[in-house]
This record gives structure tokens, C-alpha cells and sequence, in this order.
């Protein structure tokens, strides 16, 4: 066995830190210039990391490509459909309303509130007043029918020619 002296070992400690200390420079410095969109020749990377950030870059992409696909189809399905839950993103508020007026006549108050069961994320004051003016244009469209009933507006389906 050989015998290592102290001088030795902390030669060996010094050029370990030395190379660690480079290492967390370049880390750094590759960092930053990710961070503010600088240009990988001034980070001195290897041919390999660049493939790497550039492999990362690319499934990021990709992964965001895809799952925007998938939000849009499953919206357009629903929308086909006719169907809401939680999980349905992008229905259009003409199709809530109609959804919650299918059962019967109802009031604005009792329209947002089913609007609003749909969407548990969003502030039921604000779509209060999303329901409110898309039942005016509703209306006005001959979508709906309003008859008045005190101070109130009672909504309803218009029955379809075909159906």
C-alpha cells in the first residue's frame, strides 16, 4: 500500500473544486443565456449539449403542439355534441344556455347560476353578466323568446321548424 501524503491530498482537493467551480461557471452562464435568449456560441457549449438543449426545445414544442390538438378536439366534439362537464374547454355560451334552457322556461338568475355550475373555475358574478347580455342578443336574434313576467324575463327555446 502506498502511502499519500497530506500535500497530495489537498493538491487533489484544490483541482477538484477548480473544476467544480468551472463547471457551476458554465452551468451559469448556460442559464442566463437560456434565461435572456442569448446565443449558445457565447455559453462555449459542447456539440453535444447544444443537441440536448435543442432535443429539450424540440419535444417542449411538441408536447405543447399536441396537447393543444387534443384541447381543440375535444372542445369541437363536445360543441358537436352538445355535452358540458368540468373538464370541457371552450364552450361557447350560446350552447350552455341553450343546454340550461332545455329543461324549460327559467330565469336569467337561474340560467347564470347553471352556466356558472359548468364553470367552477370563473367568477359566477362575471358570468352573470356574460349571461345577461348573450340573452339580449339571444333574443334580439330570435333565438330565444323573453316574456315578461313582473320585472323579470322568463327565457325559452324557440321550437325548431324541423323538430
Amino acid at each position: 500500500m502506498t502511502k499519500i501524503s497530506e500535500q497530495a491530498v489537498t493538491n487533489f482537493l484544490v483541482n477538484k473544486i477548480l473544476n467544480l467551480q468551472k463547471k457551476v461557471n458554465k452551468t451559469q452562464a448556460l442559464l442566463s443565456a437560456l434565461k435572456e435568449n442569448h446565443d449558445l456560441k457565447a455559453v462555449g457549449l459542447k456539440k453535444k449539449d447544444k443537441k440536448d438543449i435543442k432535443k429539450a426545445e424540440y419535444r417542449a414544442e411538441r408536447v405543447q403542439q399536441v396537447q393543444a390538438k387534443a384541447k381543440a378536439k375535444k372542445a369541437k366534439q363536445a360543441k358537436a355534441e352538445g355535452t358540458i362537464s368540468e373538464d370541457t374547454p371552450a364552450i361557447s355560451l350560446d350552447i350552455l344556455i341553450k343546454k340550461a334552457l332545455e329543461a324549460g322556461p327559467a330565469y336569467r338568475q337561474a340560467i347564470a347560476e347553471a352556466v356558472a355550475a359548468t364553470q367552477p373555475a370563473e367568477d359566477a358574478a362575471k358570468i352573470g353578466h356574460q349571461v345577461e347580455t348573450k340573452l339580449r342578443e339571444m333574443v334580439k336574434s330570435n333565438e330565444l323568446k323573453a316574456e315578461k313576467e313582473g320585472s323579470k324575463n322568463k327565457y325559452s327555446l324557440i321550437p325548431q321548424a324541423g323538430a
